[in-house]
């Protein structure tokens, strides 16, 4: 327990942590953590500020490092479902599967073909105008 008047200290790694832990776990926003850490733990706001900036520099490499990993496992499952689809014998499932390995490895792009040509005749086209007896279709 801390003297009468004196801060609680905490080292600043442990609050970086915790400030990770609260935008993990509970969710909690920004302007949250920054009141939370001003009003409980009494700190300042430039340094309430300072170890959010700090946190989240580290939430963002450790999401880049889980990152990887994640997508290890994504692909491991795809690759049992495609294997699980080859044993079936189900051709079809085994493409998919195979097209969301290479999705997630970047060897796959889905590529959409526009045509420029346009039937006119397909579309239906409605002018109002305004005549004395009120507005009038006129179709094309």
């Amino acid at each position: 327990m801390t003297k009468r008047g004196k801060r609680h200290s905490f080292k600043k790694n442990d609050i970086i942590d915790s400030i990770i832990d609260m935008r993990i776990n509970k969710g909690m926003s920004r302007t949250s953590i920054l009141e939370f850490l001003k009003k409980e733990v009494k700190l300042s706001q430039p340094y309430a500020y300072e170890l959010i900036r700090a946190a989240s520099s580290e939430f963002d490499e450790r999401a880049i490092q889980n990152f990887g990993d994640d997508l290890k496992e994504d692909i491991e499952r795809f690759e049992r479902l495609y294997e699980k689809s080859m044993l079936n014998n189900n051709m079809k499932e085994a493409r998919e599967n195979l097209k969301e390995i290479s999705k997630l490895k970047g060897h796959y792009k889905e590529r959409i073909e526009i045509s420029g040509e346009m039937s006119i005749k397909n579309i239906e086209v409605v002018i109002k105008t305004n005549n004395e007896n009120g507005f009038e279709d006129k179709r094309d």
